[in-house]
């Protein structure tokens, strides 16, 4: 339930724009698996390093230092997620 609350509050906060775009009817570029594949990366990373019982600034840490790699990893492979 945690993993799923995770996956939607980072779904909202990173497609934040695309939600504005669509009330204005503006047309936005982005693939479903732009909008999805990060959030849920996230809320997994988020959720694996919440159950470890260290101090909260590790988790902290730890979780910047997995967000970091996610974004690093997403952005190389970006050619997977655009349109054609």
């Amino acid at each position: 339930m945690i993993l799923f609350f995770n996956i939607i509050i980072f779904f909202i906060v990173l497609n934040f724009n695309w939600f504005a775009d669509k009330i204005k009817g503006r047309p936005n570029k982005k693939t479903p698996s732009e909008l999805f594949t990060v959030p849920i990366l996230m809320g997994i990373a988020l959720t694996i390093v919440d159950n470890l019982r260290i101090f909260f600034i590790y988790r902290l840490l730890i979780f910047i230092i997995l967000a970091l790699i996610i974004y690093m990893a997403v952005s190389k492979y970006k050619k997977f997620f655009t349109k054609k």
